[in-house]
C-alpha cells in the first residue's frame, strides 16, 4: 500500500529511492574512474587503501599518487560537506539537499568536460587524469557527507566506505 502523500512515509519513500539513484551513480563514477584514469576510485576509498596496500609490498602498475590524491579530495568534500551542514535544520534541510547536489552535479560536469578533453602529450594528460580524479572524489566525498547526515536508515551512504557498526545519527529525517 502506498503512503499519502506529503507525509513522513512518502517523503521517506522518494528519498530512499534518490538515495538508491546516488548509489548506482556513484558505481557508475567508479567504474569509469577505475577503467579511465588507470585503477583507482574516485566514490570507494575503500578501494585505494586497499591500492595503497598493494603498492606498499611491491604490486606493479599501482598509482600510489593517484589513491593519494583521490583520498584526500574525498576527505576534503567529507570535511566541507559536514563543516557546512552541521547545523542545517528545518526549512533550510531542503536548500542544503540542493545546494549539494547542485554542486556535486556541477563538479561531475566538470569532470567530464576535463576528461574529455584527455588527448594529446603526456604531461598534459597526466594533469587532465588528477584533475578529473579530484573533481569526482571531492563531489563523492561532498555526498557522502551529506547522505551521513540525512541518516536514512540503511542507506547511511552511497558510496562504499566503512562505518562504525551502530554508528547511528539522532534522526532519520529533518523536519
Amino acid at each position: 500500500m502506498s503512503a499519502p502523500p506529503g507525509s513522513r512515509a512518502a517523503l521517506y519513500d522518494r528519498l530512499s529511492m534518490g538515495l538508491l539513484v546516488l548509489t548506482a551513480v556513484s558505481g557508475i563514477v567508479d567504474a569509469v574512474s577505475f577503467l579511465g584514469l588507470g585503477h583507482i576510485f574516485t566514490a570507494n576509498m575503500t578501494g585505494n587503501v586497499a591500492f595503497l596496500a598493494f603498492a606498499a609490498v611491491g604490486a606493479p602498475g599501482i598509482s600510489v599518487a593517484s589513491s593519494i590524491i583521490a583520498l584526500a579530495a574525498f576527505l576534503s568534500g567529507a570535511v566541507l560537506g559536514g563543516y557546512f551542514g552541521r547545523g542545517v535544520a528545518g526549512p533550510f534541510w531542503r536548500r542544503w539537499l540542493l545546494l549539494c547536489a547542485t554542486c556535486e552535479a556541477a563538479l561531475l560536469v566538470a569532470a567530464a568536460i576535463a576528461g574529455i578533453a584527455i588527448d594529446g602529450d603526456s604531461t598534459a594528460l597526466v594533469d587532465r587524469q588528477y584533475t578529473v580524479i579530484v573533481l569526482t572524489a571531492l563531489a563523492m566525498g561532498l555526498r557522502n557527507a551529506t547522505v551521513q547526515q540525512l541518516a536514512v536508515p540503511g542507506l547511511t551512504t552511497t558510496t562504499v566506505l566503512t562505518t562504525c557498526p551502530g554508528q547511528e545519527l539522532h534522526s532519520a529525517y529533518r523536519d
